[in-house]
Order: C-alpha cells, then structure tokens, then sequence
C-alpha cells in the first residue's frame, strides 16, 4: 500500500470530488443570481444630484411639495425627500409690496431676503418657489 492509498487520502479524494461535483451544479445557479442583481441595481433615486453635490454643487432639499426648498450643506439623501441643485432659476423669490412715502404703491422683487422693511410703508412680503412659482408665504404688516 503506497502512501496514496491511505484510508484518509482516499477519504480525503471522495470529498473533494463531492465538493467538486457540488460546486459544479451550483454555479451555474450562483452565477444567474449575481447577473439578476446586477441587472436590478438602479441609480440611487437622488444619483444625479448627488454626482452635482460631490463636484461643489449647492443642493436644496424639501419635505414634500407643500414644503419650501431649503438649502443644505450636508444632505442625507432620504428616498422620501426631495432634492434638488440649487440655481439662480430655482432660488427662493421675495416680492414685498408697500406705499413710498408719497403714497404711490411698489413691488420689489429680489432673490434675497431682506428682514427690515424697504420703508416704514411695508404692507405685504410674498415668497415663491423660484422654480414652480407657487406661493409659498404671505406676511402682513401694520402700515405706518
């Protein structure tokens, strides 16, 4: 009897052959598993404006639609929110309308906020969505 024909290398053969001969029926398997998962991976829902955000893009966020957009420095790209990059065509609009002090009526635009009142004259200040021009706020002041 060689050294081969030990009862624990020929044990050791008929393992290796089953293993063999097990692999062999469940590759074929394995390997039409991992090509369906790679057909099924999607970009990620907020891809695009993630690849914007990675190169130094501004990215707004919101809620849902009856939310306003908001800047955010470093997103959490829920599924469930809305992201967006930011642009001068989408930023948020001010519109505040009063009486000059002569009496005549204005409305100033701006893409900024302005916390103190154009004049003592301020009567209203209307924000819209840049993007879809929804409104998003009214605020009334007491005239002067």
């Amino acid at each position: 009897m060689t050294q081969d024909d030990t009862p624990k290398s020929y044990l050791g053969q008929l393992i290796e052959e089953r293993l063999s001969q097990m692999y062999t029926a469940a590759l074929p398997a394995i390997v039409n598993q991992r090509k369906s998962k790679l057909q099924m991976n999607k970009p990620h829902k907020h891809a695009e404006v993630i690849k914007a955000w990675a190169d130094g893009a501004s990215i707004e966020f919101r809620y849902d639609r009856a939310s306003p957009w908001k800047q955010i420095l470093v997103p959490l790209w829920k599924e469930r929110y809305q992201y967006r990059v930011k642009t001068p065509e989408n930023q948020t609009v001010y519109a505040q309308i009063g009486l000059d002090p002569t009496g005549d009526a204005f409305i100033y635009q701006t893409q900024k906020e302005k916390p103190g009142a154009l004049s003592n004259n301020l009567n209203v200040r209307c924000v819209f969505d840049g993007e879809t021009n929804e409104l998003i706020s009214i605020t009334t002041f007491n005239a002067h």
